[in-house]
C-alpha cells in the first residue's frame, strides 16, 4: 500500500452474523503490486482464499495530443558527435538535450 492510500472494506453478510466464513472485499484507491495473507492481522480468525481482482479502468480510443517537437534522435545525436556508448552516459545524454533546448 502507498502512503495515504484509501481502502474500503465491505462484505455481503450482514451485521451481526453467524455465517463462518465471512466474506470481505478489501478496494484499495490505487493499485497493489503484491499483498498476501501476512500483510493483515486477524484477531480471532484466519485468513484464507485471498484473491487478486481485475481492476476497473476507462480505456480511450483516441487520445487528442497537441502537435510537438521531438528534440533528439540517434542519428543527430551521432552527427553531433556523441557514441553510441554515449547514449548510456547520463551526463552525455543530459548535455545533448541541454543543447538542443538552448
Amino acid at each position: 500500500m502507498g502512503w495515504g492510500q484509501n481502502v474500503q472494506i465491505t462484505s455481503p453478510e450482514s451485521n451481526p452474523t453467524t455465517n463462518s466464513p465471512i466474506p470481505i472485499n478489501i478496494n484499495f484507491e490505487d493499485g497493489v503490486d503484491v499483498l498476501n495473507e501476512t500483510d493483515f492481522n486477524v484477531s480471532n480468525g484466519n485468513l484464507q482464499n485471498l484473491q487478486r481482482g481485475v481492476p476497473e479502468y476507462e480505456n480511450f480510443e483516441s487520445l487528442n495530443v497537441d502537435d510537438f517537437t521531438v528534440i533528439a534522435n540517434l542519428q543527430d545525436f551521432q552527427d553531433l558527435g556523441y557514441s553510441y556508448f554515449d547514449l548510456f552516459d547520463e551526463e552525455k545524454r543530459e548535455e545533448y538535450i541541454v543543447s538542443k533546448l538552448a
